[in-house]
């Protein structure tokens, strides 16, 4: 399906649909991991 990319360190190969999902899924927690860093500076500057 996808066209063959490269290795990676372990050697198996990356498919650019691969890397596209991978991407994807990262966009997906971006605001996931945004809302605990803003709790989490949020809690230091009160302390």
């Amino acid at each position: 399906m996808g066209q063959e990319l490269g290795k990676d360190k372990l050697g198996s190969n990356l498919t650019v649909d691969e890397i596209a999902s991978a991407f994807y899924f990262s966009l997906l927690l971006s605001p996931v991991v945004s809302f605990w860093d803003c709790i989490f500076h949020k809690i230091l500057i009160q302390t």
